[in-house]
């Protein structure tokens, strides 16, 4: 698939693919906060197309390289809302695990920008393990230990065959992968926000006006079952699916099922003038 990559801002790297007129707009997981997008950009671009229906085409979003330390969520929001409304126009927004801390705020704040909204292992916080997982990460990036930080994220497959696969990948390519390493503040500066306003996230979740998907399993180790049915309940219209025994890993491992979910969310339009007129037929029956 031909793609594009650059920069936006100055500062927020992008890849782009897909010729539809229909847009998606990608807020990646943790691994763009520790690498750029552009790095291995036709990889990006070859594993997300798997989720993404014909007809569509998207913008993977990355994060500011050098990120503050006090750069919060809605300011990231806020640089992704001023890209969209600048270059792309309204669109699905699809985040993807830590992606869903700042799209559930944009989702809330620029209504006008965000047609649908996907979170794909992704809720408004995190369970007591969640955090605690979180911590020991950050506390690995501090001590500068990068390849047992990744070892670490790849140890979420809850399939061993996937786990080795993606533990000797790293392995295989960590001279190159550590050689172009965002700064390793990034990563901190991120995770350190993300377990400490979890709460604040969740008042955003009944402004959103958006229908949205999530998708998540039950075996989540970063967010209990309980967070991804009350992320459900508060976003007024969200539909909730939910992989039972599955981990945070469960977009690799259910690939084809997670494709046919988010195809039907895009795809069935709700004609609201077919339906109207129905209903005014069925009425017209009942008096007449």
């Amino acid at each position: 698939m031909d793609f594009e990559t650059g920069t936006f801002l100055n500062k927020i790297p992008y890849a782009k693919a897909g010729s539809g007129e229909k847009k998606i707009v990608i807020f990646p997981p943790t691994h763009h906060l520790l690498w750029n997008v552009t790095l291995d950009a036709e990889g990006q671009v070859d594993g997300y197309k798997h989720f993404i229906p014909d007809g569509f085409t998207f913008y993977i979003l990355g994060y500011d390289p050098h990120l503050p330390k006090n750069h919060s969520s809605e300011d990231i929001a806020a640089d992704f809302a001023k890209i969209i409304k600048e270059h792309i126009g309204p669109a699905t927004i699809m985040a993807v695990s830590y992606g869903g801390s700042v799209a559930i705020p944009f989702a809330a704040l620029y209504p006008d920008l965000t047609k649908k909204l996907i979170l794909i292992v992704s809720t408004y916080g995190s369970s007591g393990k969640g955090v605690e997982f979180a911590k020991e990460l950050i506390q690995l990036a501090e001590e500068g230990k990068s390849f047992t930080l990744q070892k670490k994220i790849n140890n979420l497959y809850s399939s061993k065959i996937l786990r080795y696969l993606f533990e000797f990948k790293t392995w295989k390519n960590w001279g190159k992968l550590e050689k172009n390493m965002n700064p390793i503040s990034t990563f901190i500066n991120a995770y350190n926000h993300l377990i400490d306003t979890e709460e604040s996230r969740k008042k955003y979740l009944s402004k959103i006006q958006a229908p949205t998907l999530i998708i998540g399993g039950s075996k989540d180790q970063f967010a209990s079952e309980e967070f991804y049915r009350t992320t459900a309940e508060l976003i007024p219209n969200a539909h909730l699916e939910l992989f039972e025994g599955k981990t945070h890993t469960v977009p690799v491992e259910r690939l084809f099922e997670i494709k046919k979910l988010i195809k039907n969310f895009l795809e069935v339009e709700i004609d609201e003038r077919d339906l109207w007129n129905k209903i005014l037929s069925k009425v017209e029956r009942i008096i007449f």
